[in-house]
């Protein structure tokens, strides 16, 4: 999945980066951390290994001054065949 990138500066420095969140109906809730490495920007997208079916994914950023995060996104849906 891909997202569009934060311009918050600490999202983009060491201590920053995106969580993902993601369910399966009303299954189990995942999250997965997408931390920031080097270079301007933390990457804006990752992969999901998701299974057949309808999930609802939501995301986040968190910085270190900020590391509760954001609020979250809006949910989006996504159907794998």
């Amino acid at each position: 999945i891909t997202w569009e990138k934060s311009k918050e500066t600490l999202v983009n420095s060491d201590g920053g980066g995106y969580q993902i969140f993601y369910q399966k109906n009303d299954a189990k809730l995942y999250c997965k951390k997408v931390p920031y490495v080097d270079g301007e920007w933390t990457p804006s997208e990752t992969n999901l290994n998701l299974t057949k079916g309808l999930w609802k994914v939501r995301l986040k950023s968190y910085s270190r001054l900020n590391p509760e995060g954001s609020i979250l996104s809006e949910i989006k849906e996504i159907t794998v065949p």
